[in-house]
């Protein structure tokens, strides 16, 4: 286990602030995971605190980057549900393409977006087939998914069998009450410290 000091500043990019490096590496790696079109899925056992990085992730990828030629993407989030409205969110990923172009291997002017599908383990068996074949079968709507879910690691293998095994998987660790408190001591001696305090209660609050 690392020694190292918690410092404000190592953990805060814009206005983001990430609790551990651990984080901003899983975050990191879901941004470079999305923006080569492929899937993944983030987990976390603490809900409150994988819905705060999804958020940071939607929020980022909305961002250009001209730096490092990223360029912003659409993003909608989408709560993962066994009904149709969930059918209805991943048929608007075609309306405005038209379906010879969505069919399309070789057409690439579509602009990158990205689906992020929450709670994904109330997905069902049905809308799971149906996404996969839109993303199989639609090719030139150039869209990257998202998945969350807040299951047990154990839980969660059994998710999304349609999508495995080529499914980029991220855990997003629970930070232990000793980083808390490093946290916690080091806002302490910020002017944005009372935010952090009001974050961490509001994402470690007693179930």
């Amino acid at each position: 286990m690392s020694t190292e000091r918690w410092k404000l500043a190592n953990h805060v990019i814009g206005r983001n602030l990430f609790l551990t490096k651990g984080h901003l590496q899983v975050v990191k790696s879901v941004m470079r995971t999305l923006r080569s079109a492929d899937r993944c899925i983030v987990r976390c056992e603490n809900r409150a605190l994988l819905n705060y990085y999804v958020r940071i992730i939607s929020k980022l990828l909305m961002l250009s980057n001209g730096a490092d030629d990223h360029a912003a993407i659409d993003v909608e989030i989408v709560p993962a549900s066994s009904g149709d409205g969930f059918l209805d969110a991943i048929n608007r990923q075609i309306e405005d393409v038209g379906l010879e172009q969505a069919v399309s291997l070789t057409d690439s002017s579509v602009s990158r977006r990205c689906l992020i599908v929450t709670d994904v383990e109330n997905l069902g068996r049905e809308n799971e087939e149906a996404l996969r074949y839109l993303l199989k079968d639609f090719p030139a709507i150039n869209l990257a998914c998202l998945f969350s879910t807040s299951l047990p690691t154990a839980a969660a293998e059994n998710v999304l069998p349609m999508f495995k095994p080529a499914l980029d998987e991220h855990e997003i660790e629970i930070p232990g009450e000793q980083i808390l408190d490093q946290i916690r001591q080091a806002a302490a001696g910020s002017r944005n410290g009372p935010s952090i305090i009001k974050l961490l209660d509001r994402l470690f609050a007693a179930p």
